[in-house]
C-alpha cells in the first residue's frame, strides 16, 4: 500500500535534490552556449532525434558566398575589358590617318560597348 506524505510536508532531501538537478541543468546549458553560441548552428529534427548541422550549414553559406563573388568578378572583368577597348577606340578614332568609314565602325563598336557597360551597371546580383 502506498503512503503519501501529508499536505505541506517536505520529503527528506527532496528540495535539495531538485535544486541540485536545476543547477546541473543550468551549468550544462551554459557550457553548451559557450561552445556553440546561439545562431551558430542549425537544428534539424530527424526521426525524433536532434542533429547538429553546423558544419554543413557553414559549408553551404561559404559556397554561396564564393559563387556570388565569382559572378560579380566575372561581370567586373568583362566591364573592365569593355572600358579598355572603349579607350583604345577613342584613341584610334583621333588618328588623322583613319578614314571616316573607320571612325564610323569605331563609333558603332564604342556605342555597343557603352550599352553593355550601362546594362551591367544595373545588374541585380542577388535577386
Amino acid at each position: 500500500m502506498l503512503k503519501f506524505p501529508a499536505e505541506g510536508a517536505v520529503l527528506e532531501g527532496g528540495e535539495e535534490r531538485v535544486q541540485l538537478r536545476q543547477r546541473r541543468a543550468v551549468r550544462r546549458f551554459q557550457a553548451l552556449h559557450r561552445r556553440h553560441p546561439p545562431g551558430e548552428f542549425a537544428l534539424q529534427l530527424d526521426g525524433g532525434k536532434w542533429k547538429w548541422h553546423r558544419s554543413e550549414s557553414a559549408r553551404a553559406k561559404v559556397g554561396n558566398a564564393i559563387s556570388f563573388t565569382q559572378t560579380q568578378d566575372g561581370y567586373l572583368t568583362k566591364i573592365g575589358k569593355a572600358l579598355e577597348r572603349m579607350s583604345e577606340l577613342a584613341i584610334m578614332s583621333q588618328d588623322v590617318t583613319k578614314s571616316d568609314a573607320d571612325r564610323a565602325l569605331y563609333n558603332g563598336e564604342f556605342t555597343q560597348l557603352a550599352a553593355f557597360v550601362t546594362t551591367s551597371a544595373t545588374k541585380d546580383f542577388n535577386g
